[in-house]
């Protein structure tokens, strides 16, 4: 409860503060109310959504601006009141009970008088739009900062507008993941056309490695592994995966030495790429070229790689 109450209250604390609090413990403590009240934080906008097409009254979603239930509280509010055609109340220096922290606080819009017209997505504003402006500014300011926020004023729409389109970041980030694995197996596909070996190698790892430096924000999003369930993360994946397997044929590997050579070469690529990103290379020296030379290192030892299997390995 120490945890809870420091979290739900941030900010101004009500005056009967302590007498709510000994309140609450005493009433969690009966049976089957803990569970109970752990089930209230697993809900989703889904389950919501039937109910919200059913409401027809002036609607004011009010929420505290220090509110710690949600990531995005700024954005939880408007896209409640999207749903609903009503207007957001912001009540500062309150948290997940601004009616009892702050029950004084009057600098508000006056509640809506009447019911608007049903709101409608911006037109033109699509999932792919969002998506899109979503993975220029993960490039500008890295996929860990991005926000539904900063992609709504980045389309120049209202902070509620793009949940019409994604369910949140989780799906936003799913979005960039695939087009990022698609474009990335595009690319690198076409820049080992007509090599083998070698050479093949050299044209995938560079082609892979520029891209990744070009879009650092997309190129983030796509290291996670899709969902068992998920055959278009699956299928964008497995794109990229054949292009090295592909590349990988010139060394003749196959099997579990095929599937062990990829995952080096993964391992070799995307590890030299989150060093640079991050600013790991601080000697005055040639990047690409240390880069070509691990390359090579590693091509060398997949001319080998069969010969080098531990003995308690093989079959």
């Amino acid at each position: 409860m120490e945890v809870l109450s420091s979290k739900l209250y941030a900010g101004t604390k009500p005056v009967d503060f302590a007498e709510c609090r000994k309140a609450a413990i005493a009433a969690i403590k009966r049976p089957g109310y803990a569970k109970a009240f752990s089930l209230t934080s697993r809900t989703r906008h889904g389950a919501a959504e039937t109910a919200l097409a059913a409401v027809n009254t002036p609607t004011l979603v009010v929420m505290g601006e220090l509110d710690q239930d949600f990531k995005d509280t700024t954005g939880e509010a408007g896209w409640v009141a999207e749903q609903l055609n009503g207007d957001v109340l912001t009540v500062p220096a309150a948290g997940h009970y601004p009616q009892s922290q702050r029950p004084n606080w009057s600098d508000r819009p006056s509640p809506p008088s009447r019911r608007r017209s049903p709101a409608v997505p911006r037109a033109g504003l699509t999932a792919r739009r969002v998506t899109e402006e979503a993975e220029a500014v993960a490039d500008e300011i890295r996929l860990a900062s991005l926000t539904l926020a900063a992609v709504a004023a980045r389309l120049g729409v209202r902070l509620a507008s793009p949940y019409k389109h994604v369910d949140g970041m989780h799906a936003l980030q799913r979005l960039i993941a695939i087009r990022a694995k698609n474009e990335l197996a595009a690319v690198v596909g076409q820049a080992a056309v007509g090599k083998a070996g070698v050479q093949a190698l050299q044209a995938m790892s560079s082609t892979w490695r520029s891209w990744a430096m070009a879009y650092p924000g997309r190129y983030s999003a796509m290291v996670r592994a899709p969902k068992p369930d998920d055959d278009e993360d699956i299928a964008a994946s497995n794109a990229i995966i054949d292009v090295a397997f592909a590349v990988l044929a010139g060394y003749n590997l196959t099997g579990d030495d095929a599937i062990d050579a990829v995952r080096a070469l993964r391992s070799t690529v995307h590890g030299f790429i989150v060093l640079e990103q991050g600013g790991g290379f601080g000697l005055p020296t040639d990047v690409g070229r240390r880069f070509e030379r691990l390359v090579s290192g590693l091509s060398a030892t997949l001319i080998t790689w069969e010969t080098q299997t531990p003995a308690r390995h093989r079959t």
